[in-house]
Order: C-alpha cells, then sequence, then structure tokens
C-alpha cells in the first residue's frame, strides 16, 4: 500500500489559475458571441 499526502497550498495555488483561465475564455467568449451577434458587416 501506498501513501500519500496532499499539498493544500498547490491545489490551491492551482485552483485559482484554472479559475483566471476560466474568467478569462468566459470574457473572450462573451466578447465573441456579441461581435457574432452584431452579423456579418455590410460591404461599403
Amino acid at each position: 500500500m501506498r501513501t500519500c499526502q496532499l499539498d493544500v497550498g498547490a491545489l490551491s495555488r492551482a485552483e485559482r489559475w484554472i479559475n483566471d483561465r476560466r474568467l478569462e475564455w468566459d470574457r473572450r467568449l462573451d466578447r465573441l458571441g456579441s461581435y457574432l451577434a452584431e452579423g456579418p458587416e455590410k460591404p461599403s
């Protein structure tokens, strides 16, 4: 049997990093959705 321990500090840092990426992509995808909702640009 192998015993292991979790490093709570490392897990917290990983969680913050993942949440930061998630928030960044949420904002990017919201901007993309808004851009696409505007429809195609009309030629001049």
